[in-house]
């Protein structure tokens, strides 16, 4: 078993990325945010409404819509999610089944997104796998 605590292995993933501001470990079930490594001080109402969106574009209302226009039925929910604003960029990412946890990450939008997410999703196995 890794020796690493949940904030350290958040801690080190948005440190490896310049433009990362927030990553956020997430219960998908509640909408709640477990854990968090931010850039700067985040208040907690930004942090709880970053899990609600995390949960509806993951397993709710956003997720359904998306499983339905591209044809794969209300129970294949996405395993990831992008939402692009003015200035910056929020990625969710869904633990496989049956671990209820997802990474919600904000970010420049001139992050590499094509390095970044395949190590945010290893980081999210490792924190559900050899939870």
């Amino acid at each position: 078993m890794n020796s690493v605590t949940i904030g350290e292995e958040l801690a080190a993933l948005r440190h490896r990325y310049p433009g990362c501001f927030v990553v956020a470990f997430a219960d998908l079930s509640t909408g709640m945010v477990l854990a968090v490594s931010t850039l700067e001080k985040t208040a907690q109402e930004k942090l709880d409404a970053l899990g609600r969106t995390a949960q509806s574009c993951l397993l709710g209302q956003g997720a359904s819509a998306v499983a339905q226009v591209l044809g794969a039925g209300a129970r294949n929910s996405p395993t990831m999610a992008l939402q692009a604003g003015a200035h910056d960029i929020r990625c969710f990412l869904r633990a496989p089944a049956p671990a209820v946890e997802a990474l919600c990450l904000v970010l420049t939008p001139e992050a590499d997104l094509d390095r970044l997410l395949p190590d945010a999703t290893e980081a999210l196995l490792r924190l559900t796998v050899e939870a």
